[in-house]
C-alpha cells in the first residue's frame, strides 16, 4: 500500500509540473506577442523620428539660408520698422 501512495502522490506531483509548464508555456507565447508588438512600435517611433530630424533639419537650413540672403544680399538685417523710425526722426527734425 506505502508503494501505492508514493505512486499516487508522484503521479499527482508530475501532473502539477505538467500543468505549471503548461501555464508558462502560454505566458511565454503572451510574452513573445508583446514583446514583438512592443519591437513594431519602437520600428515606428524611429522612423517618426528620422522622418522629425530630417524635417527638422530641412527647416534649419531654410532659416540658415533666409540669414544669408538677409545678411549677403544687400538687404540691411535691422528692422524696417527701426529704419522707418530713423526717417521719420530725421523728417521731424528737419521739418
Amino acid at each position: 500500500m506505502s508503494e501505492g501512495n508514493e505512486l499516487q502522490r508522484l503521479e499527482i506531483f508530475v501532473g502539477k509540473l505538467l500543468k505549471d509548464f503548461e501555464t508558462l508555456r502560454v505566458k511565454l507565447v503572451e510574452k513573445q506577442a508583446v514583446i514583438e508588438e512592443l519591437n513594431d512600435q519602437l520600428a515606428m517611433q524611429q522612423l517618426e523620428k528620422e522622418d522629425i530630424s530630417e524635417r527638422v533639419t530641412r527647416i534649419v537650413t531654410q532659416f540658415e539660408s533666409w540669414e544669408r540672403d538677409l545678411t549677403g544680399g544687400g538687404v540691411s538685417a535691422e528692422s524696417p520698422v527701426v529704419q522707418e523710425d530713423v526717417v521719420q526722426e530725421s523728417s521731424y527734425h528737419n521739418g
